[in-house]
């Protein structure tokens, strides 16, 4: 763990490096993957780093629909240059979907 002082000195930088590896995704459920792109290479390096952060490549769709998504289901956007995953909290009868930001991914 590398640790660095910022403004306050109980301030405690945590390097992604080290941690990325460390905390795989545990998913049991659907994992959309939106790229955002035409380019197809982008949603290939999106789903290989999926896989090597724990996903089973059958559980990863490639779409824009999030109504598909249930609770404990995960979405993956692409904001270059780093794929934002984000964990379906809670789903309303109504359709609204609620997520939260879970993890980071340098492709």
């Amino acid at each position: 763990m590398k640790f660095g002082k910022g403004i306050h000195e109980d301030t405690v930088y945590l390097r992604e490096d080290i941690f990325a590896k460390q905390m795989s995704l545990n998913c049991t459920g659907k994992v959309l993957l939106t790229t955002n792109t035409s380019d197809d290479g982008i949603a290939q390096a999106a789903k290989k780093k999926l896989i090597e952060n724990g996903i089973q490549e059958s559980q990863i769709t490639l779409g824009h629909d999030i109504q598909v998504l249930e609770k404990d289901d995960l979405y993956v956007s692409y904001d270059p240059p780093d794929l934002v995953v984000r964990l379906v909290y809670d789903k309303k009868p109504s359709g609204m979907i609620k997520m939260k930001n879970i993890k980071m991914i340098k492709i």
